[in-house]
């Protein structure tokens, strides 16, 4: 899988250490870009109207793209979970559903072998090859 793939394809399957690192990676990313945004905007001072556009844009595809890797990956864990990658709208749920996406995508064990979502991303083609 490469990562343009691992980042933005919302088909197949990744082990629980690909989703950490994704999720982690592109979570230290995003918080970068603020650090830095943060310290370009002290050291410039008062913004003009255009570089104010220029800013929002900005935070708009930075923002929309650490979504959008996010949903991606979770999809791709959830494949792993053998359920859909609708499953993630269960983090809605007010204070349990968070918990539960994070304990399901962060900590649990995927399915062995096969399943609908394709061949396992730790190469076990069955489920008694899981056990050997």
């Amino acid at each position: 899988m490469t990562i343009t793939h691992m980042l933005f394809g919302i088909e197949g399957r990744i082990r629980r250490s690909e989703y950490w690192a994704c999720i982690l990676a592109s979570g230290g990313a995003f918080f970068v870009a603020i650090l830095l945004v943060g310290f370009i905007a002290n050291q410039v001072g008062e913004l003009s109207d255009a570089m104010k556009v220029a800013n929002g844009i900005f935070w708009l595809v930075v923002f929309g793209a650490y979504q959008w890797i996010s949903i991606c990956v979770q999809a791709k864990r959830c494949h792993d979970r053998d359920k859909s990658g609708w499953f993630q709208l269960i983090g809605f749920i007010p204070f349990i559903g968070g918990i539960w996406l994070l304990i399901e995508l962060g900590f649990l064990d995927g399915t062995q072998g096969e399943n609908r979502f394709g061949p396992s991303p730790k190469g076990i083609s069955n489920v008694s090859d899981a056990f050997a």
